[in-house]
């Protein structure tokens, strides 16, 4: 080879090199900016382009491997319309925007001669030094990216996991980086505590980067290490959880309320624990609150939806034999209610069944919506003031003479010597550390974990005692959840017409007023209250908006999910058992080394739902889900990609690749990793295969 040709040869890598990582850059950028949307946000004839190569290669099924993503069908003219089209989302990268265009043009003229065999070897130097400079702002990490000043910073999105059902949105740099760890962590020894804090402190500088399937191998890693699991609990707690799907009109109640909980809610915890704000995430609220605003009325026929009618599951154990404890928890929202389910696990109680999420009376205020609760009536039913006489007359028409209310956590303990089917135990110490200003608390969070691990101590000494004279079950009921207002949010003046009460001035989220028609709708939801179930005529603020001054800690009463849905817990004792779902093939057998479809069949033999679930295969940045199985039931995942190297062991016609999948149970996160096997399709046998070599 001589020196032109040397010189062409290393044109060709430079070029080679810079391209990957544009496309990773690219990539990277516009997820950063726009979230899983992105697709919509580029030019649309590079996106029919690109969506259309890409269907032509997968549709053939044969040829050179290539990966499927969206990007990689763009070719070098199209990847430089986007970064003009979306130059908002690349500044912060590439700086001047005639100048990288101007590099990138330069470039790609570069880069035709080259492919063409038509370059000249005294402009490799230029089109090298252009690759080079460029590949130099590509290769940054987004750490390092400093967006303009002009412009508010963006939520960091984590791109591992799904973020609608059944469509995948990648990030090749998640996935390098998962694959750099993973080489790290196999040439560690697992057994070092010196380990084991340098890897810590690396990846809470990263933390952005990492997912929830990394943080897993690293706790098998050093499952030997006693700090391990704790360690790995608070790298988990600190990740950013994946940014909800967008939300659907069409959608059914059970599945607006699944969304909420499972995709909203979580997400909406984070931004307030790290005090960001997510524009977007704040609209898809607003969409459910239109949601519920609209189909409330009806609801208020429908005892399972909404709190009022906790009673019927109450009525349901005490049908079946069951001694209840029914504890009902002012304010427990489902930003909480995890702690308290791990708290009642870690005491030796199990779930009965998996947590059922119920709405609030509207407005979400304990005034109404608590008593409501409690009587299993409509606030527009309820006419005697005698809480206490009006819940054990509402019981005894129910058929249930014997309750007895407690009134203390102390009188728990003393609970086996009553004679009574039902107990009613009433807890408001959370509700008033919700509320309690910033200012007044070291660590809210602390403060809830510490009094609800107390609560679920007590408790449990409760039913404990209680089994020892029968069959009991433990029933776990709310009347309204709770949000955080921003320093940002709208304020709206007190209207003229409200009544400004002690529950208004301690929520300042809605009014009871008597001038319905003269709200401005573009900021009120109004409740009329022969359509609402009320005694009073109500107005609820829209959005995240407060009146005449802000709540320091967290409120109540609006029509968010966080403010509306709350969890139903019904536990016995016992001890959770351990987990395993069974996954197995789906599809044909596999053909390495070129694209193939897969998909899987999952089983859950356990009487509880398996919710949230996400499966990865982390070698080939494979995932599926989220998925939800329902107890004693399998089902099947939607079809992906998957490519093979070509000489991937098998024995027997199979071959083994790692599996994490990670998923709800009683609310609370679990994981489990093993080995799924793939059946192989091959068409030469091994020995041919290693007699012609690299032929086959």
């Amino acid at each position: 080879m001589n020196d032109n040709d040397e010189l062409l040869a290393q044109a060709f890598k430079t070029l080679v090199r810079f391209e990957k990582n544009l496309r990773r850059a690219i990539l990277a950028d516009l997820n950063r900016g726009y979230g899983p949307l992105w697709p919509k946000k580029i030019p649309s004839p590079t996106l029919e382009s690109c969506e259309a190569k890409r269907d032509k290669h997968l549709q053939a099924g044969w040829g050179p491997g290539r990966e499927s993503m969206l990007l990689d069908y763009a070719d070098f003219s199209e990847l430089a319309s986007i970064i003009d089209y979306c130059w908002n989302v690349f500044e912060c990268r590439f700086g001047n925007k005639q100048i990288v265009l101007g590099r990138l043009e330069e470039i790609r003229l570069f880069r035709n001669a080259l492919m063409h065999s038509n370059m000249r070897p005294a402009d490799c130097p230029r089109m090298i030094a252009l690759c080079e400079e460029l590949n130099g702002k590509c290769t940054l990490v987004l750490e390092e990216i400093r967006p303009p000043k002009e412009r508010p910073p963006r939520i960091k999105v984590v791109p591992e996991k799904m973020v609608q059902e059944e469509v995948l949105i990648a990030d090749e740099e998640a996935l390098a980086f998962f694959e750099q760890m993973k080489r790290v962590l196999d040439k560690m020894s697992g057994q070092l505590e010196g380990e084991f804090r340098a890897l810590k402190g690396y990846l809470l500088q990263h933390i952005a980067r990492c997912s929830p399937v990394l943080l897993e191998y690293v706790r098998d890693k050093f499952k030997e290490l006693p700090s391990a699991n704790a360690i790995v609990d608070e790298l988990l707690e600190a990740l950013p959880p994946p940014r909800p799907s967008p939300p659907q009109a069409q959608w059914r109640t059970k599945k607006w309320i699944s969304w909420a909980v499972n995709q909203y809610i979580p997400y909406k915890q984070w931004l307030i624990k790290h005090g960001q704000y997510d524009s977007v995430v704040e609209e898809q609220g607003r969409k459910y609150e239109e949601w519920l605003y609209k189909l409330y009325p009806k609801m208020l026929a429908q005892t399972g939806r909404l709190v009022f009618g906790t009673y019927t599951y109450i009525k349901r154990e005490i049908d079946k034999g069951h001694r209840v404890l029914w504890v009902l928890i002012d304010n427990l929202a489902c930003f909480w209610s995890p702690i308290l389910i791990r708290a009642l696990l870690d005491n030796d109680l199990t779930p009965s069944e998996g947590p059922v999420y119920q709405l609030a009376m509207l407005p979400s205020e304990t005034s109404i919506s608590h008593t409501s609760a409690l009587l299993g009536l409509l606030p527009s039913q309820i006419t005697n003031n005698d809480i206490i006489g009006a819940f054990k007359e509402a019981w005894h028409t129910r058929g249930v003479s014997n309750v007895h209310i407690v009134s203390s956590l102390d009188e728990l303990a003393e609970i086996s010597q009553y004679d009574a089917e039902l107990f009613l135990f009433v807890y408001n110490r959370l509700d008033h550390l919700a509320h309690t200003p910033d200012h007044q608390l070291d660590d809210r969070e602390e403060e809830i974990r510490f009094v609800l691990s107390k609560l679920a101590s007590k408790l449990s000494l409760a039913v404990k005692s209680l089994a020892e004279l029968g069959t009991v079950r433990l029933v776990i009921s709310s009347d309204h959840g709770a949000t955080k207002l921003y320093e940002k949010d709208k304020k709206l003046d007190v209207p003229a017409s409200a009544a400004e009460d002690e529950t208004y001035k301690e929520h300042r989220r809605f009014i009871r007023t008597t001038q319905l028609d003269s709200l401005n709708s573009c900021d009120w939801f109004t409740l009329p209250a022969d359509r609402f179930g009320l005694h009073d005529d109500y107005a609820i603020v829209k959005d995240a908006f407060f009146i005449s001054s802000r709540p320091l800690g967290y409120t109540h009463g609006g029509l968010t999910p966080e403010e509306t849905l709350v969890p139903l817990l019904i536990f016995e004792p016992g001890i959770l058992p351990r987990l395993d779902l069974h996954f197995e093939q789906n599809s044909p057998p596999v053909r390495p080394g070129r694209p193939q479809k897969l998909s899987l069949l999952v089983s859950n033999p356990f009487p509880l739902a398996i919710e949230g679930l996400e499966i990865v295969l982390p070698e080939y940045g494979v995932r599926f889900g989220p998925l939800t199985i329902e107890p004693k039931t399998e089902t099947t995942t939607g079809e992906r990609q998957i490519e093979l190297p070509p000489k991937i062991p098998v024995e027997g016609g199979v071959t083994y690749v790692d599996l994490t999948a990670i998923f709800k149970v009683a609310g609370v996160s679990s994981s489990q990793s093993t080995k799924l096997k793939l059946k192989i399709r091959q068409l030469y046998v091994s020995e041919i295969a290693e007699e012609f070599g690299d032929m086959f």
